[in-house]
């Protein structure tokens, strides 16, 4: 028996518009040996042309930002990136351009993010505002830390904590990160002894008193 030939066909794809997708269908029913098999809905989103228009500027961000300082010789590094912003530009460009501009002459920097035209006066500061004025840290003692250490431990009843001297170092404009090897060196020499945790205590000296002809050590307060 012979092999029958191979069948062949076709399947058509093509797109219509919803409001047509009726009468198309009516009109492909009626084309004789065309079976529809199936359809596809397709949404097409369309893209928003407004932030890619924006973000091709036909000015460059220096000559914008000069166009801008012809009304604002005088002004803020947050009031250029308003300005920018205001005009689909990134603070990013903003800054590159202050810098750019304040690196070759065109723009001079007056301040903390304040900028003007050269030869402009700057901003008066404002009103009800003080200037802030660094304090100068107090002058040292001539008197070495260790004696003021001593010293300072007596007003107490030689005893005093390392916290308590701590402060007393920063009072006279001492650094208060010198009291532990202060105290360390004290321990070494056994001028103090720790008398609880972080608490130490002047060791009393040693005199000698002469009895009969012998010396004898006789502790005394320091």
């Amino acid at each position: 028996m012979a092999k029958p030939p191979p069948e062949q066909r076709f399947r058509i794809s093509c797109e219509v518009d919803v409001g047509n997708l009726g009468p198309v269908m009516v009109a492909l029913a009626h084309v004789e040996g065309l079976t529809v098999t199936g359809s596809e809905l397709i949404t097409d989103v369309p893209k928003y042309k407004g932030n890619a228009d924006r973000s091709a500027h036909h000015i460059k961000a220096e000559p914008f930002l000069e166009e801008w300082m012809k009304d604002h010789p005088t002004f803020r590094a947050l009031e250029a990136v308003r300005h920018f912003k205001a005009d689909g530009r990134t603070a990013g460009a903003c800054y590159t351009a202050l810098r750019m501009m304040s690196g070759d002459g065109r723009l001079k920097k007056l301040g903390e993010g304040m900028y003007s035209l050269p030869g402009v006066k700057a901003l008066p500061a404002p009103k009800g505002k003080k200037t802030r004025v660094d304090k100068k840290p107090k002058k040292q003692k001539d008197v070495p830390a260790v004696e003021f250490a001593l010293r300072t431990m007596r007003r107490t009843h030689g005893r005093m904590s390392s916290i308590t001297l701590k402060k007393h170092f920063e009072n006279d404009g001492r650094a208060p990160t010198g009291v532990g090897p202060v105290l360390n060196r004290l321990l070494d020499e056994k001028r103090i002894k720790r008398v609880g945790e972080g608490l130490y205590e002047i060791t009393p000296k040693k005199t000698e008193v002469k009895t009969n002809g012998a010396a004898v050590e006789v502790a005394a307060n320091g």
